[in-house]
């Protein structure tokens, strides 16, 4: 209230809630805003169908327990110290970023939730770029480099209207990458291309996430899929993946020293950081937005995503 904006103006939510979770939330606001209410409830809506199959669904056919499971596999056993996020559609190509911070954010702890430290790796480097970009920058390295790194390849089947063809070669171009990464350059003799130099070796990791269209509601359910995903991990790893004390500490650490000889910034300067995370977040809404034509949707609450429709 000290900033002159009055009591039934303020969205609340839980001082527990970190940022990288917060999007279902009421700081979701800007992204109701940016693409509709009904858009955001269908984004809950995706998460909340992603929490059910995560909650109900058998370890052998839990998506968010696999991909931990073959992180684990990857960064424990195998070595593997990144991991790369390949979105083949410009729509998503912030996706990688926002899955940067959660990942790292989470899981970059090297002391378990008693507060002893770890002897094994956690949480990876989480990097990535849209694959027609990607293809052309660090692609030949994950073929041919001494690097083990891990991809998911991200896409959706149905394309915007205008752009079919140019939608295809995307898809066919993931699909070809995906499966180079597998095979590796055989040419016309498995046992001739192991002794050339020049060749790809195959036997790189790969995952595949196809959606059916880019929707809000599917775009939910992809994002809710990696918080799950973080979490189990965090779980195996015996570490807190909802706190992030080095953030907090670091960034509190200049404030004091400066405190005496910088002035107070205004209150209208907005947090660097937030105003990163909203871009992001708004800026893949506003993508998926594009896809869809939004249908009134009932409004409903969800366990741990709950919502109020706002009069505006």
């Amino acid at each position: 209230m000290e900033f002159g904006i009055r009591e039934e103006n303020v969205f609340e939510f839980w001082a527990w809630v970190g940022g990288r979770y917060s999007m279902w939330s009421s700081i979701g606001l800007p992204i109701a805003l940016s693409i509709g209410f009904e858009g955001f409830i269908e984004l809950l809506e995706g998460a909340h169908e992603m929490d059910n199959h995560f909650i109900n669904a058998p370890f052998s056919q839990n998506m968010p327990v696999l991909m931990a499971l073959i992180g684990i596999w990857y960064i424990n056993f195998i070595g593997a110290e990144t991991q790369a996020i390949v979105p083949y559609d410009q729509a998503l190509n912030q996706l990688p970023s926002f899955l940067q911070q959660l990942d790292m954010e989470s899981n970059g702890k090297s002391v378990d939730i008693f507060g002893h430290p770890v002897n094994y790796k956690t949480g990876p480097i989480v990097w990535g770029q849209t694959g027609s970009n990607g293809q052309h920058a660090f692609f030949q390295l994950l073929h041919q480099g001494t690097r083990y790194v891990p991809i998911d390849f991200i896409a959706s089947l149905k394309p915007e209207p205008g752009v079919e063809d140019h939608h295809f070669a995307l898809l066919t171009n993931m699909l070809a990458q995906a499966n180079a990464f597998m095979e590796g350059s055989q040419g016309d003799s498995k046992e001739l291309s192991q002794h050339d130099p020049y060749s790809c070796p195959g036997n790189r990791p790969s995952s595949t996430l196809l959606l059916d269209e880019l929707t809000p509601k599917n775009l939910g359910a992809l994002i809710a899929l990696y918080e799950h995903k973080v979490f189990v991990q965090g779980v195996i790893w015996n570490i807190n993946s909802f706190d992030q004390w080095a953030y907090s500490s670091a960034s509190a650490s200049p404030v004091k020293s400066a405190n005496a000889s910088i002035p107070t910034p205004p209150i209208s300067t907005p947090p660097p950081k937030a105003c990163w995370n909203w871009f992001v977040l708004t800026s893949l809404m506003a993508a998926a937005a594009k896809r869809k034509a939004y249908r009134p949707v009932p409004r409903r609450s969800h366990h741990g995503r709950s919502v109020e429709r706002i009069d505006w």
